[in-house]
């Protein structure tokens, strides 16, 4: 007849390992992947942020106010640029001058045909059916000042206006073309 050994206190530790140290293991293991799963800011969808404090993407807007404030501060700043180009702080390209016809502006482009005749200068920015003119009256420009042009990528400022259904700026001086 075998006697039944009374419990010591190292025998009830060794029952708790094993079947505790195997969920503590698993447990562990799962906590570092999901950990590990998210390394750095670069994981981070584009409605999220990265917060270093705890390593880990969260919600990029804390509430409501944050995206209305985001939303709002991209439609002020593309106002601001709007303004810009309207009132000439901001030279526009000349494919886009037909947009701003009735206003003062600023155009840039490259000229790639000009073209003169009795005391009247021409720069375009096409060679055929340009998509942009400057005029020049009066002889504002000089037959060699029409051709130093040719090539060169300019801005002009004055008044949008279209001619022959083509927009064009008529200068007043050669102070209105700038060469970039």
């Amino acid at each position: 007849m075998t006697t039944k050994r009374p419990n010591t206190f190292n025998d009830t530790i060794a029952n708790i390992l094993s079947v505790s140290f195997p969920i503590l293991i698993i447990g562990f293991v799962i906590f570092l992947f999901i950990r590990g799963s998210i390394k750095n800011e670069s994981d981070c969808n584009s409605e999220q942020r990265y917060d270093s404090s705890i390593k880990r993407c969260v919600s990029k807007y804390n509430d409501v106010k944050d995206l209305e404030d985001e939303i709002a501060a991209e439609r002020m700043a593309a106002a601001e640029k709007e303004r810009g180009r309207r009132n000439g702080t901001i030279c526009i390209p000349a494919d886009e001058a037909g947009n701003y016809v009735g206003i003062n502006g600023c155009v840039v482009m490259t000229v790639q045909h000009v073209y003169w005749k009795s005391g009247t200068g021409y720069l375009n920015s096409k060679t055929k059916k340009p998509d942009f003119s400057v005029a020049s009256f009066k002889n504002t420009l000089t037959k060699s000042d029409v051709q130093y042009y040719l090539g060169k990528t300019i801005e002009v400022r004055g008044y949008i206006k279209l001619y022959d259904g083509e927009p064009e700026i008529v200068i007043n001086s050669k102070n209105d073309i700038r060469v970039k």
